[in-house]
C-alpha cells in the first residue's frame, strides 16, 4: 500500500479568526488527530469533512466501555447491529442489509481486507477479537464498495492497531472471570536505534457460559419421527482459546507491520442445522504483514 498526501497551500482569509481556523485545518492534515479518518477517501481527512456516515471508536472510548471483544464496542454503533451465527462469527448487519455469509460488510485490519476469497466475508471462524492492541476503530454505514469493492456496499469496518506513540514504555495487564475466563497482554512502544518500535502480545481463554438450552431443532425433529438424537436440553459449547501478536517498525516514512491471530479450542455452540452441538471444537489461524510509504509533500 503506498499513500501520497498531498497539502493544499494555506488561503489566507480577511479575518483573523478565518487563518486561525484554516491553519488548524492544515495542521490536522499534516500530522494528524484522533478525529482524522482514512476510511471514508483512503486519504485522512477531518470527520466532518468526510463524504460519508462515519464513527469513531477510540482507545479512551474502549476503556470507557468496558468491552472485552471487538463485536462489544461494534454494538455501540448506530444503525450496526452486531448478532452471531452458528461458528462463533458474528455478523455486521448495517442499516437491516445482511445475508447468511455477511459477504456484504467488510471488515479491514489496517487497511488490509480480511476476506475470504470464496464468500467474500471475514471468515466463519472469526472467533471474536481483543481490544488492548486497537488504537481506534473507523465505521462506514453505508456502501464503500467505490473504493474497497463489491465486498462493502452495505458497510466498511476498520480496525487500526497501535504504534510506537500509543504505547507509553511497557504496559501489561491480567483480568479473570468466571466460566474460567482469564485475559493477558503485554505491549511495549518505544524508540530503537532510530526505529519506532511496537509489539503487542495479547492471551485469552475462556470455557464460555453454562447456559443450558432446553430445545434445539433436532428436538422437534425427534418428537415428529421417535428418535432421541438432539443433545437438549444441555448447555452448547462455547470455549475459546486465542492469541493475537501485532508488531510495527517505523522509520521516516516507511512503516512494516505484521500481525498473527490464532483461535482454538473453539466450541461450535450449534451445527448448521441450528442444533446443539457440544462435542465438536475447530481452530484457526490468520497472518497479515503489509509496508507502507507515507510521504506528505507540501507546496
Amino acid at each position: 500500500m503506498i499513500r501520497i498526501i498531498r497539502t493544499i497551500g494555506l488561503v489566507v482569509y480577511t479575518t483573523a479568526i478565518g487563518v486561525c481556523v484554516q491553519a488548524n485545518d492544515e495542521l490536522a492534515l499534516s500530522y494528524g488527530d484522533m478525529e482524522m479518518v482514512s476510511i471514508a477517501t483512503g486519504n485522512p481527512l477531518q470527520i466532518n469533512k468526510a463524504p460519508s456516515v462515519v464513527s469513531v471508536i477510540t482507545s479512551e472510548d474502549i476503556r470507557t466501555l468496558g468491552a472485552r471483544d471487538l463485536h462489544e464496542v461494534l454494538r455501540t454503533v448506530p444503525g450496526l447491529h452486531v448478532t452471531n451465527n452458528y461458528a462463533r462469527a458474528p455478523k455486521y448487519v448495517f442499516r437491516g442489509i445482511y445475508s447468511d455469509g455477511n459477504s456484504e460488510a467488510l471488515l479491514l485490519i489496517n487497511g488490509v481486507p480480511v476476506r475470504n476469497l470464496i464468500n467474500g466475508n471475514h471468515f466463519y471462524l472469526w472467533g471474536g477479537m481483543p481490544l488492548n492492541a486497537i488504537a481506534k476503530i473507523e465505521v462506514i454505514r453505508g456502501p464503500g464498495s467505490a473504493l474497497y469493492g463489491a465486498d462493502a456496499f452495505a458497510g466498511v469496518i476498520n480496525i487500526w492497531t497501535k504504534q510506537a506513540s500509543d504505547i507509553d514504555g511497557v504496559e501489561t495487564g491480567v483480568r479473570v472471570g468466571s466460566d474460567n475466563t482469564t485475559d493477558a497482554w503485554l505491549q511495549y512502544g518505544g524508540t530503537t536505534g532510530g526505529f519506532d518500535v511496537a509489539a503487542s502480545l495479547e492471551w485469552f481463554s475462556s470455557d464460555g457460559n453454562d447456559e443450558i438450552i432446553s430445545r434445539d431443532a433436532q428436538t422437534t425433529l425427534d418428537a415428529g419421527v421417535g428418535t432421541s438424537a438432539s443433545a437438549a436440553p444441555g448447555p452448547a459449547s462455547n470455549s475459546i482459546d486465542g492469541l493475537e501478536l501485532r508488531f510495527d517498525v517505523v522509520r521516516g516514512a516507511w512503516q512494516f507491520r505484521v500481525g498473527y491471530q490464532e483461535r482454538g479450542n473453539m466450541g461450535m455452540v450449534t451445527c448448521a442445522l441450528e442444533a446443539i452441538d457440544n462435542l465438536s471444537s475447530v481452530e484457526h489461524k490468520r497472518y497479515n504483514t503489509d509496508i507502507n510509504f507515507n510521504k506528505v509533500l507540501r507546496e
